[in-house]
């Protein structure tokens, strides 16, 4: 991410929402994603998932609700690829709501 090591910067990772309007506005412009690194994005969503099956924004200690987790069903989508989430906690968190 931007040449940073996420190690030694505390404000040098991703942003689910981010990630999402990135994907957004590449698909819009009619963008393949064939660039895209596919695999690194589901893997963030998964370590993004919280045991309650919502979605925190950032790897560390952030907020988490009902936007994440629409960002992460719509990145899952986009790049055609659920495995970063786990639906059934994710539709356990919606019904909780």
């Amino acid at each position: 991410f931007l040449g940073l090591n996420p190690a030694s910067n505390d404000y040098a990772s991703g942003h689910i929402a981010m990630a999402y309007t990135g994907l957004s506005i590449l698909t819009t412009l009619g963008d393949d994603l064939s660039r895209v690194n596919k695999a690194a994005l589901v893997a963030s969503l998964r370590r993004l998932q919280r045991s309650d099956g919502s979605f925190q924004c950032v790897a560390f200690g952030s907020e988490h609700d009902m936007r994440f987790l629409y960002c992460a069903c719509a990145i899952s989508h986009m790049l055609g690829d659920w495995s970063g989430v786990d639906k059934d906690k994710a539709v356990d968190f919606v019904r909780a709501c």
